[in-house]
C-alpha cells in the first residue's frame, strides 16, 4: 500500500518512457492553461494509444504535478494554483461568484468551467448557495 494505491509487491513502475510521453505530456498541459486537451485529444493528435496517455496523465497526478479537474480534465498544478489564487481574491474582494463570474474570470468556455467551480466546491475551497459560490469559513486564509 502506498498513499491511497494498493499495488502487487514486485510492480515495478517503469521509469522507461522511450516515446518521451511523460514530457510530451506535461508541456501539452502547461501550454493549454485552463482548457487543456484530453487524454483522448492528445492520443489522437501524436498517433498514441488513449490508454498510454491516459494512464501517464494519472502517474502525473500521483507525482503532482497535474490535478485531475473530473475524468478527461487535466490541469498542470501551475495553473490550478494560480486560478486558486485569483478565486480566493475574488471571493475576498466580492464576497459570492456566479457561475458567469468564474467564466469570465477564468476566460474559458462553459465546458471547463463547470467542472473547474464544481473541483473548487469538492475541495473545500468554495460552498455554493444556490446559484453562488462563496469562499468557504476558515478559507479567508489561503
Amino acid at each position: 500500500m502506498e498513499k491511497d494505491k494498493l499495488r502487487l509487491a514486485e510492480h515495478q513502475v517503469s521509469s522507461l518512457d522511450e516515446k518521451g510521453l511523460i514530457k510530451k505530456v506535461e508541456e501539452a498541459m502547461i501550454g493549454a492553461g485552463l482548457q487543456p486537451p484530453s487524454p483522448k485529444e492528445l492520443a489522437e493528435k501524436w498517433n498514441e494509444k488513449e490508454e498510454e496517455v491516459l494512464s501517464i496523465s494519472e502517474h502525473l497526478v500521483h507525482e503532482g504535478v497535474l490535478v485531475k479537474v473530473k475524468i478527461g480534465i487535466y490541469l498542470h498544478r501551475t495553473h490550478f494554483e494560480k486560478l486558486k489564487e485569483e478565486l480566493v481574491t475574488f471571493l475576498r474582494r466580492d464576497k459570492e461568484i456566479t457561475t458567469p463570474q468564474f467564466k469570465e474570470l477564468t476566460g474559458v468556455s462553459r465546458k471547463y468551467a463547470i467542472p473547474l467551480i464544481e473541483y473548487f466546491d469538492q475541495m473545500k475551497v468554495t460552498l455554493r448557495l444556490g446559484e453562488k459560490r462563496v469562499l468557504r469559513a476558515g478559507k479567508e486564509s489561503v
